[in-house]
């Protein structure tokens, strides 16, 4: 899939980056530099030999993805190369974990970089990069990729609305993220999945970069800043590489808490969410995944909705979940832009009650009709039953306390709609009160 040209770009690309990574000069084969010398114009757009192939994929292979990174934000990259790099990836099969670190990166920066030096905001890029890869074969998406579609819309909401930086690594935004993409194998790089994934990409950098600028302002005398922490420091190598700076996030996430860590981990330790957390974990559940298919059944809730606008009810494993007009006016609102008002808050906490409704629908047949299955399968759904238990505890809380805004604010009726799908939700959860 490279042409001679492209060959030449990534070639002249991936030298320069090992020359600052070695001492001594890069060697060339004499398969390359057949390649390299080529003047006829006829030659260009012939196979490459296997040799020259080869050696270009031992050269990538001796590059890390953070090197790769690092001489980007050094040296930067001229688009040509970047063109031609991205089809070299992108045109693998099967695609290796690192060569999706690779396109990952190449891509958002590739995106990035033409809208800052065009002054133009990104936007869907699903067209662009069909353009970029034409001639690269990518067959139908798979399940996964499918199900990455639907997950990454709730997620990126969650990445738009963190609230501080703390909330980053008690969110787990960026593991769920990373959990995601992983599943992707050979569709990481089909346009359609791409694209998605720079929008992901722009949107939770943005906001991490916007988020960062807080742990700067806090000062060392402050008195939960410890001696050996250096606020800019740490803020310096997330800029350079915040995915894989897991320690760096934590150490000044705790920065921008409203009260020393020492404190906070005395109050966690007493309050009920402490030790419902603990169980969960004992119990081996995985918050994030289990949040993360909470929030995709939203998002199906709200896509399926607006295609079918008689839709009054809907069927889950056999059972129908009856839905109310406010309900489905909530779920539909969701497809337009977010609203940091009384309605907005309306919508959200009411899909979210159906969401988890229909989950606990989904899992109580799953639960019923695999306990012969063995105890592995059985366990799964067990396990999730709890989670969604000790989540729609809360969720109805949040709905009441919705409620009496509500009514204060002026809106009676939408305070009661709120109670009312706070009772459904009661009544559902009272089903699984009695397994546990």
């Amino acid at each position: 899939m490279v042409t001679v040209a492209e060959y030449r770009l990534i070639h002249s690309l991936f030298q320069a980056v090992l020359e600052q990574q070695f001492t001594r000069p890069v060697p060339i084969a004499d398969a390359v530099e057949k390649v390299l010398q080529t003047q006829d114009s006829s030659e260009e757009d012939r196979p490459l030999p296997e040799a020259a192939l080869a050696w270009l994929d031992l050269m990538d292979a001796a590059i890390s993805t953070h090197r790769m990174r690092r001489y980007g934000q050094e040296n930067g990259i001229a688009e040509p190369a970047a063109r031609a790099l991205l089809r070299f990836w992108a045109s693998r099969r099967p695609l290796s974990a690192e060569d999706h670190a690779k396109v990952d990166w190449l891509a958002t920066y590739f995106f990035k970089a033409r809208a800052e030096e065009r002054k133009q905001p990104v936007g869907w890029v699903k067209n662009e990069l069909q353009v970029l890869l034409q001639g690269i074969p990518f067959p139908p998406l798979g399940s996964e990729a499918q199900s990455f579609l639907g997950e990454i819309p709730p997620l990126l909401d969650d990445a738009r609305y963190l609230g501080s930086f703390s909330q980053i690594p008690d969110s787990r935004i960026l593991e769920r993220g990373r959990v995601l993409k992983a599943q992707l194998g050979d569709d990481f790089c089909n346009p359609v999945v791409l694209a998605a994934v720079i929008n992901y990409n722009l949107i939770l950098g943005k906001r991490f970069d916007e988020l960062l600028e807080h742990p700067l302002t806090v000062s060392p005398q402050a008195g939960n800043t410890p001696p050996d922490v250096n606020p800019r420091q740490l803020a310096e190598s997330l800029q350079n590489d915040y995915p894989s700076n897991t320690g760096a996030i934590v150490q000044l996430s705790d920065l921008t808490r409203k009260q020393p860590p020492e404190q906070v981990e005395v109050q966690a330790e007493t309050s009920l969410e402490s030790i419902l957390n603990q169980q969960l974990k004992r119990l081996g559940i995985d918050n994030g995944h289990e949040l993360s298919k909470l929030r995709g059944r939203i998002w199906d809730l709200a896509t399926k909705l607006m295609a079918e606008p008689a839709v009054r009810s809907v069927r889950i494993c056999g059972s129908p979940l009856s839905l109310s007009d406010w309900e489905i006016s909530a779920l539909r609102s969701l497809t337009a832009k977010r609203k940091e008002n009384l309605q907005g808050g309306f919508s959200r906490g009411v899909s979210r009650a159906i969401a988890l409704l229909v989950r606990v629908y989904e899992e109580l047949y799953a639960y019923e009709t695999k306990k012969g299955a063995g105890d592995a399968e059985w366990k799964k759904h067990h396990n999730a039953l709890f989670y969604l238990l000790y989540e729609g505890h809360d969720l109805k809380t949040s709905l009441l306390q919705l409620s009496l805004l509500h009514r204060k604010s002026g809106f009676p009726e939408l305070a009661q709609q709120l109670v009312t799908t706070a009772e459904k939700l009661e009544a559902n959860l009272a089903r699984l009160e009695k397994l546990f």
